[in-house]
């Protein structure tokens, strides 16, 4: 049985000086095996802690990159996992062609594809397909040698062809960026693809090599074209460990091992995700060994109690975003949340210590920034104090001493968090509703701009975004971010100048300015982050440490093809 107990909290003092070129990065590196679990014994902590601070992208140097060596072959895959999600996973979730700014969507991508390089073992921008690459030191083109070997699900080879399309014809999350940027794609051979890009382009490498988009993670050309991109998503063909061999829309996803995959042979045979939207049910489901896995695990009502008085049940905290609330309409001069005063005033009106104690029994910490921490030039913001007596007055001097009614507050999966939101807003009169959104329904919503909410109304969100800063304010605080419900001319401007910059320096001042001006005049509300608490049920062999919380900037179970299920 594997131990029941925290980690210690390791607080990262602070990110290295910006190692900021993504340079280079030459064949035949330094070989790379799966990194052995660290042999570090958590200690038991006698009250709720939180979990270490995720690793943050940390960009390689101009040193060789580590190859990927295939793992010698196991025995065939046995054994079932079942996991229980909790949120419904729409179709467009399969297609990294397609990938939203979000994380969630990873969850089944690390299964069902792979990508050139991505983040795996403890390390940002591993080979995966690509045996190696390299960017070029002025930045201006990257080049990429594919493995040999690989295959697609329906046995079709990978070919430089495949990463060639998949670049032209991503239209996901920052494709406007990576096509301005670029003035072609080059196939030097069957296995060798190089970027030429019209300038120096300094983002190339974490856009490209991590989660940021999935312009790097293939799919079969010749497939996808045949079937479109309906037919893909209703069947998909990917190159990950595991092939999808049956969907039931809203109800579960059933995965198999494709022992064909380049770096192991995936020890399970089978994964059943299932999308189990209750609480109490998930709860229920892993306790009778119903299910392996569950996510999302909150303190209302009692259920992180729960799970931990049960000796069989190991239940691991795993720190993600800030929930943060927005003003969707704030620019409109009708609306209440046009003055600063407003929004300040709903920052003053809420206890968020309170508010992350119980939902999460402590675990998720207060967060000054919405952007995590450790993320690559995210600034460091001092906790947003609770004082009601100040945000009265401030309500006052906006000439809404007798309060304001709001139509509506949605919350991002958490209904709990967004009553106790509700009734603190209360208290400086400030009245609401609650309007439950299924979170696939959500995401979709978010993604159509402020036009998508009418009225005046408020939001819980979440943006557990890989990357570094501007891979949360491009998406959600510019003009034309998929996610975005603000215009503010100088965070465009600002945007803009970091985009053209190939100055280090002033590309870090840029991502202050920015942050401070977003946080100064509370554009966005940071809450709490997100304990999100995972629990593991017994039938999983593995200590948890080596298939949770190691992939950089992933919040769920993973690498799959290395887990393992007992007899």
């Amino acid at each position: 049985m594997i131990p029941r107990q925290f980690l210690r909290p390791k607080i990262l003092a602070f990110i290295p000086l910006l190692l900021l070129l993504f340079i280079a990065i030459s064949c035949g590196g330094e070989e790379e095996t799966p990194r052995p679990v660290p042999t570090t014994t958590p200690v038991p902590q006698p009250t709720p802690v939180a979990t270490p601070t995720p690793r943050s992208i940390v960009t390689p140097v101009a040193t060789p990159t580590p190859t990927s060596t295939p793992a010698p072959r196991a025995e065939e895959p046995r054994g079932k996992l079942v996991i229980s999600q909790h949120w419904v996973t729409p179709s467009q979730h399969l297609d990294p062609q397609e990938n939203l700014p979000i994380i969630t969507q990873f969850s089944h991508q690390y299964a069902l594809h792979d990508a050139l390089a991505k983040n795996l073992h403890g390390q940002a921008s591993l080979p995966s397909l690509a045996e190696s690459y390299e960017i070029s030191p002025d930045m201006t083109s990257a080049t990429f040698v594919l493995r040999k070997g690989t295959k697609f699900h329906n046995l079709e080879p990978i070919t430089a062809e495949d990463v060639k399309w998949n670049y032209e014809n991503y239209r996901g999350a920052l494709s406007d960026v990576l096509k301005s940027k670029t003035d072609r794609v080059e196939l030097l051979d069957d296995r060798t693809v190089r970027f030429h890009f019209k300038g120096p382009f300094l983002d190339f490498g974490w856009l490209y090599t991590t989660m940021a988009t999935g312009s790097g993670w293939i799919v079969p050309a010749k497939y996808y074209q045949q079937v479109g991109k309906d037919g893909f998503k209703a069947k998909p063909v990917g190159a990950g460990p595991y092939k999808l061999v049956r969907q039931e829309a809203g109800v579960a996803m059933d995965y198999e091992a494709f022992t064909e995959y380049w770096r192991t042979t995936p020890k399970t045979k089978t994964i059943n995700m299932r999308m189990v939207l209750d609480g109490a049910t998930r709860l229920a489901m892993i306790k009778t060994q119903e299910t392996d896995i569950i996510y999302f695990v909150n303190q209302t009502p009692g259920h992180l109690e729960e799970v931990m008085k049960d000796p069989k049940l190991t239940v691991v905290p795993n720190l993600t975003s800030p929930f943060f609330i927005e003003f969707p309409g704030w620019q409109d001069p009708k609306s209440p949340f046009h003055d600063v005063r407003v929004r300040e005033a709903v920052s003053l009106a809420l206890d968020r210590r309170a508010l992350t104690q119980a939902e999460t029994g402590g675990y998720g910490p207060v967060s000054g920034n919405w952007i995590p921490a450790e993320w690559l030039d995210a600034i460091e913001w001092p906790e947003l104090p609770y004082d009601l007596a100040k945000a009265k007055e401030l309500m006052a001097q906006a000439g809404y001493r007798d309060g304001i009614t709001v139509d509506s507050l949605t919350p991002f999966v958490s209904n709990s968090l967004g009553e106790r939101v509700i009734g603190q807003l209360r208290e400086v009169g400030i009245k609401t509703k609650l309007q439950p959104m299924e979170p696939a329904a959500m995401l979709v919503k978010l993604g159509q701009g402020a036009t998508a909410w009418p009225g005046t109304q408020m939001i819980i969100s979440i943006a557990y975004l890989p990357g570094n800063w501007y891979s949360y304010v491009k998406p959600w605080v510019t003009c034309k971010g998929v996610s975005s419900r603000t215009c503010v001319p100088e965070i465009e401007a600002w945007v803009e100048q970091y985009e053209k910059s190939v100055d280090v320096r002033e590309r870090q001042e840029v991502a202050k300015k920015t942050q401070t001006y977003i946080l100064e005049n509370y554009l966005l509300l940071p809450l709490y982050r997100n304990a999100f608490i995972t629990v593991f049920g017994p039938r999983i062999a593995n200590k948890w440490q080596e298939i949770f919380m190691n992939i950089p900037q992933y919040a769920f179970l993973g690498p799959y093809e290395d887990v393992r299920m007992k007899e």
